[in-house]
């Protein structure tokens, strides 16, 4: 189920592009795939968010601890 209430909201995720991998948390739905800032791009793309734009990334659903939550 998405979008308002929906019980995914606070899934956390660990997105991996090449070597690097952060963990996101999930706020909101997205029609394909995750709508990232651009600054988690940069660390993810390592800076090349805005000449990349879109990366097609491997992501895992994990413990909402690895996102902080509690």
């Amino acid at each position: 189920m998405t979008g308002w209430n929906s019980a995914a909201c606070g899934t956390c995720y660990q997105v991996t592009y090449g070597d690097m991998t952060i963990a996101v948390l999930a706020v909101d739905v997205a029609l394909d795939g995750f709508n990232l800032s651009e600054e988690a791009m940069d660390t993810l793309t390592g800076g090349l968010a805005v000449e990349l734009g879109r990366v097609e990334v491997t992501a895992t659903e994990v413990d909402a601890s690895v996102c902080g939550i509690h």
